[in-house]
């Protein structure tokens, strides 16, 4: 598996303030371009960011790719007792019915390709660094409101960065020196800490509030910027 050295040099880091991103890449089959609204050629480049993402270039024109902030939410990866994974959905806002005049005008998207690039934020600037899964669209629904790709299964687990990014609660133990929690252990509105980032957003406005350097939830210890469902074996 060829992983870019950027994210060998930060696999091992257990904090970090900058985040990873996914980056949804929207293609037609056997990678054709997709029919936009107008008719032209279109490839489609969105992200659950709240902000829109400049990564990479275009090699034939040399112009930058933007990505679109889009509601994108990856549901529950389903896998069988062998560790199968038989489709992945994933749910996107009908954006002015966009995505409606998409759908209506590739086929549904029958059969479209999907790249999801997992970048790290601090290497925006290097196209080469980023990690990519392909999929395919097996079947698609749309009402008003949102659209649901069901995806090919792809080997999501063997992406080889930071463990943080699929755990689902923190993996530090409370308050040590991964944690780096130190406010009062007495205060009854914080209580026991349950690892979820919840609990260390709050233990953010606890430090804010009392004068102490903010470092949660920056140091929660798990999933937090990854936007993709729990496993579950069935």
């Amino acid at each position: 598996m060829n992983i870019p050295p950027e994210f060998l040099a930060k696999k091992n880091l257990l904090l970090h303030p900058e985040p990873f991103l996914w980056l949804v890449e929207i293609r037609g089959p056997d990678d054709t371009p997709l029919v936009a609204p107008d008719g032209s050629d279109t490839i489609l480049r969105i992200t659950p960011n709240e902000e829109p993402i400049v990564f990479g270039v275009d090699p034939n024109t040399g112009i930058a790719h933007a990505w679109s902030p889009w509601k994108i939410r990856f549901g529950e990866i389903l896998q069988d007792a062998e560790g199968n994974v038989n489709s992945i959905p994933v749910e996107v806002t009908n954006v002015l019915g966009v995505t409606m005049r998409l759908l209506r005008d590739n086929n549904f998207l029958r059969d479209a390709v999907v790249y999801l690039h997992l970048v790290h934020l601090a290497f925006l600037d290097n196209p080469s660094a980023k990690y990519t899964v392909r999929a395919t669209v097996v079947d698609s629904s749309a009402d008003y409101e949102t659209a649901t790709f069901n995806l090919s299964s792809f080997d999501f687990m063997n992406f080889d960065v930071p463990q943080r990014l699929v755990l689902r609660t923190c993996g530090h133990n409370y308050r040590d020196d991964d944690c780096g929690f130190v406010g009062d252990p007495g205060n009854a509105t914080l209580g026991d800490c349950d690892l979820t980032f919840e609990a260390c957003e709050l233990r953010g406005d606890e430090e804010a509030s009392v004068g102490l350097p903010v470092i949660h939830p920056r140091n929660f210890g798990g999933a937090f910027a990854l936007p993709i469902g729990p496993i579950t074996v069935g």
